[in-house]
């Protein structure tokens, strides 16, 4: 055998003999960066109910809590801290743009709140009617 073999097989064991080291090594990493990425996940999940705790406290109305968490979620990045956890999720639903939809919610409750008024004048009216 000439020195160019020796080397050679010399090579393939030493390549035969890392790998399985190598890839248990890489498997150890990647477990202990997703080890660590849920415990981050966990810390911000915690300090966000605790923000909806506070708001409860505070006596925040349920649709002020909801708009809170929609915030909060937009601000976390609820698809990347998914990610991070591990959570096989292909796709997670996207807050739509929270200024549009606040925008929206607000429209809602001032029609809601105008009839309110209208039916209570109306009822009024007929009260006033029916007395004379």
């Amino acid at each position: 055998m000439d020195i160019e073999g020796i080397l050679a097989m010399v090579t393939g064991m030493v390549f035969i003999l890392c790998w399985p080291v190598t890839i248990i090594y890489l498997r150890n990493m990647a477990m202990r960066e997703r080890s660590e990425a849920r415990e981050m996940y966990s810390h911000i999940v915690q300090d966000r109910l605790a923000v909806i705790q506070t708001a409860i406290e505070a006596g925040f109305e349920d649709r002020e809590i909801v708009r809170l968490d929609r915030r909060l979620q937009s601000l976390i990045g609820q698809q990347e801290m998914l990610k991070l956890a591990g959570a096989n999720v292909k796709q997670v639903p996207v807050v739509p743009e929270e200024r549009g939809m606040d925008e929206l919610e607000d429209e809602v409750e001032n029609i809601i709140a105008r009839r309110r008024r209208k039916q209570e004048r109306e009822l009024k009216r007929q009260i006033e009617q029916a007395e004379l």
